[in-house]
């Protein structure tokens, strides 16, 4: 691996000082390619043990098309952690890239009945309380207006020993909503008790009767933020947002029009115990593909998922196209709302959606498409077995669509096969190159891609060629690098593939055996994020 430590000489020597996104820093050059021979061993670093295991089962993680890292950490590998969110998924990035890629047909559509909520939902009066003449006070039995103009009635009273001092309390009951209220002596004769469910958010909105010892609570704070938001979008025509709620006809439930009623029901409504911990969870009733704000139609979602929702937005899921999370659910029993997550598409940045607005449509329908399913790996194999010396054996990991739907844009973006006298080689092409703890994960595992390709390809290992763009080193890596120079390479160890694996799906971590391999002690450094 002298070519590697060449490289490290090169930037330290050469290269030039930048800042970056991390905002660590780095020492760099642009464009540098190395090339190993398969034949004369496995490239794997020497000069600093790699942590192999990882290696291995992050390229089978990558071949099985999956983004959610609970495989990875089901077998000890944690190296993707620091980019997962709340549900280990990191989007869509290498796997599905390379697995599972979809074309909409055009040409085979359904115009479908979208799912919409039916109101079943009233506010419950309560009826008026008899009012029983009372001689030890005379107030019971009084009618007195509010300052809103509201009228209540004095219906009984208590005497209650608070602080040591005992206080008058009134039982009213308000004539307009039957609404039932208590309240000290004082404040009930000066007209102060406000009704609590006597429309004043917005026209629409009423407080209800949530116990006092929450009020307090910074759940409640938030809680009472989004429900004012809520209402504003769907019922205040002077608000920005209004045009794509409430000029859309979005609406909020009868029952959520009640704020005790929404604070009640918020823990009942998914990804609760999220929003709970974290500010970055909204609530959405987009994901439902509906038009009104209820318990059954909302769901709390990141904030990065939450924004490439957008009304009436396609989700795919078995190369279908769906309005709704809720209408994939209904069609494919079983289905968790976390996988749901994956069928996400970003509408605004793929021009095939033009199709959808070209159809002419009610407001309770909507199109569902055919997808079909492009295997990017499957398919290359089968071209280099077909026609071997094809110069389209291609992989690219570069979506420009779906690059806002990866945690992290792909570093190492495309490679490519080519097959002379009989030997595989690739060539792949990495934007972005981490020299001390990336690059020589990188050379192993496109090295033993490249074995595994050939060898269910009926070829043998030719060469793995490795081109950067931005190489760079980590300020904060200098030191473990001029460690590593320091140190003498070793001889390349030899990695051996069970012979009788010919699918390249059936790879498991078992066929796989590493022998000769000794290298120097392992260098810690931090991962910049």
């Amino acid at each position: 691996m002298v070519q590697y430590l060449t490289l490290l000489q090169d930037i330290l020597g050469k290269g030039v000082t930048r800042i970056d996104r991390t905002g660590t820093g780095t020492m760099s050059i642009f464009g540098h390619q190395m090339r190993f021979d398969l034949s004369k061993g496995f490239p794997l670093l020497t000069t600093k043990k790699l942590y192999v295991k990882g290696i291995i089962y992050e390229l089978l993680w990558f071949l099985k098309g999956d983004t959610n890292v609970k495989y990875l950490n089901d077998n000890c590998v944690s190296i993707w952690d620091a980019w997962k969110d709340e549900n280990n998924n990191l989007g869509c990035i290498y796997g599905h890239q390379w697995r599972n890629l979809y074309s909409i047909d055009t040409n085979e559509c359904e115009i479908v009945k979208k799912f919409n909520f039916i109101e079943t939902y009233t506010e419950p009066c309560q009826p008026l309380l008899t009012v029983l003449p009372c001689v030890e006070d005379a107030n019971v039995g009084k009618v007195i207006q509010n300052n809103e103009g509201l009228e209540y009635v004095v219906v009984d009273y208590e005497n209650k020993h608070i602080n040591g001092r005992n206080r008058k309390y009134y039982t009213v009951q308000f004539l307009k909503t039957h609404s039932v209220k208590s309240a000290r002596y004082d404040v009930v004769m000066s007209g102060a008790v406000k009704d609590d469910f006597y429309p004043s958010v917005y026209g629409v909105g009423y407080m209800g009767n949530t116990p006092a010892q929450y009020k307090s609570t910074p759940m409640y704070r938030r809680a009472q933020k989004i429900w004012g938001s809520i209402l504003q979008r769907c019922y205040d025509k002077n608000f920005k947002e209004y045009k794509n709620y409430g000029g859309r006809g979005v609406k909020v439930c009868n029952r959520w029009k009640n704020f005790s009623n929404f604070f009640n029901d918020l823990s009942t409504i998914r990804g609760f115990q999220y929003w709970i911990n974290d500010d970055s969870y909204e609530i959405d009733k987009d994901f439902f593909g509906s038009d009104v704000y209820c318990k059954e139609t909302c769901i709390f979602l990141p904030k990065r998922i939450n924004a490439r929702l957008v009304h009436a937005r396609p989700l795919l899921y078995n190369d279908k196209l769906y309005l709704s999370a809720k209408d994939i659910a209904d069609n494919n029993e079983g289905l968790q709302q976390d996988q749901i997550n994956h069928c996400l598409l970003h509408p605004r940045t793929n021009s095939k959606y033009s199709a959808i607005k070209q159809l002419t449509l009610n407001e309770d329908e909507f199109v569902r498409y055919k997808f079909r399913r492009f295997d990017q790996i499957a398919n290359v194999i089968e071209q280099i077995k077909k026609d071997p010396y094809s110069r389209r054996h291609i992989v690219s990991a570069w979506n420009v669509t779906q690059i806002e739907g990866m945690a992290l844009p792909p570093c190492h973006c495309m490679f490519q096969f080519y097959v002379a006298n009989g030997k595989l080689s690739c060539q792949l092409y990495q934007r972005s190159a981490d020299v001390f703890l990336g690059v020589p994960f990188n050379i192993a595992s496109y090295a033993l891609l490249t074995m595994m390709m050939a060898q269910v390809c009926g070829l043998e290992p030719g060469e793995f060629v490795h081109t950067t763009g931005d190489t760079h080193l980590y300020l904060n890596h200098v030191e473990q690098a001029m460690t590593q120079l320091r140190r003498v390479p070793r001889d390349l160890p030899i990695m051996k593939i069970n012979p009788s694996v010919k699918d390249i799906d059936n790879f498991r971590y078992e066929d796989f055996e590493l022998t000769g391999y000794d290298p120097h002690p392992h260098i810690k450094a931090e991962v910049s994020v």
